[in-house]
């Protein structure tokens, strides 16, 4: 009756944990986003079959994290939500974030008289794990560029030394994002990344 009562305890836990990620993290449009309705094609089976066993075999070892790029469409917002779900019910708790809203964040803190730029890199460099989702979305004006290539590069490679994993999301191909944000940063990243790509469809997986 004991182990009973106790796994009825640990699948509470478990369900309000979930339930309690999927409301700090996941937009309204992904609130249904999860490992197990998917639907699969030959275009994005070895996106999902890479994601599913990342999120299964993921423990307090792992060290490697997984980049999920591809073209527009192909679900990897949605493939990235899932894990952190399907992780945040298993006792993790992902912080994730787009990169678009950590540069917004960041400008709009150097315009405060105190600026909260340390609070908020502060959970993209310490944090295990974290989602990076819809790298290189951000803006593109030239003069932006140079402070946005060190803030990624700042990112990576301290978590590259910190040997934390790190779930990414782009549709940016490993050229692109060498000639955007630096070889070393790209470099660094396909290393400590399982990668997948995905591409030639639009739609978004699950009905998203």
């Amino acid at each position: 009756m004991e182990v009973k009562n106790q796994q009825m305890i640990n699948m509470h836990t478990s369900i309000d944990r979930e339930a309690d990620w999927v409301r700090v993290f996941v937009p309204n449009r992904f609130r249904q986003a999860n490992l197990y309705e998917l639907t699969i094609n030959d275009k994005n089976k070895e996106m999902v079959t890479k994601a599913r066993q990342y999120a299964m075999d993921f423990n307090e070892s792992t060290t490697k994290g997984l980049l999920l790029s591809g073209t527009v469409g192909v679900g990897k917002t949605y493939l990235s939500l899932a894990i952190g779900r399907y992780l945040a019910s298993k006792g993790w708790w992902p912080y994730r974030k787009s990169f678009v809203d950590i540069c917004m964040s960041i400008k709009r803190s150097w315009r405060q008289e105190v600026s909260e730029e340390h609070r908020i890199k502060e959970p993209l460099l310490l944090h295990s794990p974290i989602i990076l989702d819809d790298l290189g979305a951000e803006m593109r004006e030239k003069s932006e560029q140079g402070w946005i290539s060190e803030l990624l590069f700042e990112i990576v490679q301290t978590r590259y030394e910190r040997e934390l994993p790190t779930i990414v999301t782009t549709n940016l191909t490993l050229g692109e994002m060498s000639q955007r944000y630096g070889e070393r940063t790209a470099s660094r990243l396909y290393e400590m990344c399982i990668v997948t790509w995905a591409e030639g469809f639009d739609f978004r997986l699950g009905g998203h």
